[in-house]
């Protein structure tokens, strides 16, 4: 009997994709169920962009609550407005986000900026 690589297989997105969608053929065959290649497929596919779209929403759930702890240490100013612009910048650069989101991490730069310009005006 020879040895697999497992983890060499699923590290080669081609390898993993033959792997899955055989594994999908061969169960759906157990239960009676004729499935083509091409169908398998399919499934795989529609599963894989599940899965990526929901890996990306909980990295951008994450990235929203870490920017609002930064709203909050801006609000009892245990942070300055540079210091606050400066986390969500970072924050919008790793995330290469799509267009669409990048208007998220503006628009939280903008409520900084009105954030200290009315704490401003109280002081005054």
């Amino acid at each position: 009997m020879n040895r697999v690589n497992i983890r060499a297989i699923l590290g080669d997105p081609v390898k993993r994709r033959r792997l899955f969608t055989a594994v999908i053929e061969t169960t759906q065959a157990r239960e009676g169920i004729e499935t083509t290649p091409q169908q398998a497929a399919e499934a795989y596919d529609k599963v894989l962009l599940e899965q990526n779209s929901f890996d990306s929403n909980e990295v951008i759930h994450a990235r929203s609550i870490r920017i609002h702890g930064i709203m909050d240490d801006l609000q009892s100013r245990s942070i300055t407005l540079d210091e606050a612009k400066a986390f969500v910048d970072e924050e919008a650069k790793n995330a290469n986000l799509k267009p669409e989101f990048q208007d998220v991490f503006d628009g939280f730069k903008k409520l900084m900026q009105i954030m200290c310009d009315k704490r401003e005006i109280q002081k005054r």
